[in-house]
């Protein structure tokens, strides 16, 4: 007897592999904003930063059923070796968010696509307020790295940069801005 593996949909359980999930853009950074206040953690208010069109804020939705989920960075104008300061807040329903973590996200000299878009290869976390552990893959490689996070039931992730050294101001005039994109996938 051949077993046949499926070319399409979710793993039934008669296939003897294990369902892949491919890399999905959540959105990019192009901005400084604060680390949030307790009086701008309303679902609202977040959701209005990344809705501004001033890339201030970007926000992952997980599929139902996510369990974990990994990120990565990468840039589309920053150098090797500059970072961004990024802070990290979750929440479910029309709840407040709530702070998960703050990440320093180095870009490294790995290409994604071209020599001017590069993957983080170092990613260190600064401060961690999670349920359970938090996993920065940080191969400091010029590879790439990611960070993974059980989701434990909250259905969306907020992402703000609160630093950088990569140009990530818009007000600086003659420089073009750098961007700093997000994609997650389930795992």
């Amino acid at each position: 007897m051949t077993l046949e593996r499926s070319t399409s949909g979710p793993c039934n359980p008669s296939d003897d592999y294990v369902t892949q999930f491919p890399w999905r853009p959540v959105g990019s950074l192009f901005d400084i904003h604060a680390v949030l206040g307790a009086a701008e953690l309303g679902a609202a208010t977040v959701k209005a930063l990344a809705a501004n069109g001033l890339g201030q804020a970007a926000i992952f939705y997980p599929e139902n059923g996510t369990v974990a989920t990994e990120f990565r960075f990468y840039s589309d104008g920053a150098a090797a070796d500059e970072a961004a300061t990024v802070e990290v807040y979750g929440a479910s329903g029309d709840d407040y968010y709530r702070r998960i973590a703050q990440l320093t996200v180095t870009i490294g000299a790995g290409q994604k696509s071209s020599a001017t878009v590069l993957f983080a290869d170092t990613i260190a976390e600064a401060v961690k307020v999670w349920l359970t552990t938090t996993t920065p893959v940080s191969p400091a490689d010029n590879t790439m790295a990611s960070w993974g996070l059980n989701m434990h039931g909250i259905d969306r992730i907020a992402f703000l940069a609160s630093a950088a050294t990569m140009d990530l101001d818009p007000a600086v005039a003659g420089t073009a801005d750098d961007a700093l994109y997000i994609e997650a996938r389930r795992f």
